[in-house]
C-alpha cells in the first residue's frame, strides 16, 4: 500500500460482479461511530455521532437503524428497518468538515424520561452511495446513564457541567 504523501493513492476500490452479486472491497471509504452525548437541562437528550469520509457528492443518503432490542450487526440492515423492533431515521442533518475532508451526522433522542436513563438504545449509521453501496456503521449502544457516568469521571470536565449532569442523576 503506497501513502497518500508519496504523490499518489492507492485505489479506493475494486469492484465487480460475480454471480450477479456485486462486489465492493472497499479501502478508504467508511463510516463510523464516534461515541455519545448527553443533553441536560428540562428535555433530557441523547445523541448518537456518526461520520463518514465518503465524498459528499457521491452519498445520496445518510440513515440510522436504532432499536432498544440488542440486535447484531447482521439483524440491523436496511432489510429489517421496521421489523424486529429496528426502526429506520434518514438525516436531515449533516454537516460537512472541509478541514478533515468528512461529513458528521447525528441521531438524537430528546425528552427522555428519569425511568428510562437506564435503557439502552442500539443505534448504527448507513450512506447510500449513488451507485447503490451502502456503507455501515458498526453498532453502538448507550444509554443517558453511561454517557453521565462517562462525563461524572471525566477529570477534563469542568464542576458546574458535572453539577447539572448531578442534578439530572439524582432527580
Amino acid at each position: 500500500m503506497k501513502k497518500d504523501n508519496w504523490g499518489y493513492k492507492t485505489a479506493k476500490e475494486y469492484a465487480g460482479t460475480i454471480d450477479g452479486i456485486k462486489l465492493v472491497v472497499t479501502e478508504s471509504k467508511q463510516t463510523e461511530s464516534i461515541g455519545a452525548s448527553i443533553r441536560v437541562g428540562d428535555k433530557a437528550g441523547l445523541r448518537f455521532g456518526f461520520t463518514t469520509n465518503a465524498a459528499q457528492s457521491d452519498v445520496a443518503e445518510y440513515v440510522f437503524l436504532y432499536s432498544k432490542e440488542n440486535v447484531s450487526a447482521d439483524d440491523m440492515k436496511i432489510e429489517s428497518a421496521a421489523s424486529n423492533g429496528v426502526y429506520k431515521k434518514v438525516a436531515t442533518n449533516y454537516l460537512y468538515h472541509a478541514d478533515g475532508d468528512y461529513t458528521s451526522f447525528n441521531l438524537v433522542f430528546v425528552n427522555i424520561k428519569s425511568a428510562n436513563y437506564s435503557t439502552k438504545i442500539y443505534s448504527r449509521s448507513y450512506v447510500v452511495l449513488n451507485d447503490g453501496t451502502v456503507l455501515y456503521s458498526d453498532v453502538a449502544s448507550y444509554c443517558f446513564n453511561d454517557v453521565a457516568n462517562a462525563v461524572l469521571a471525566d477529570s477534563d470536565v469542568d464542576d458546574a457541567t458535572k453539577d447539572s449532569v448531578r442534578a439530572m442523576v439524582n432527580a
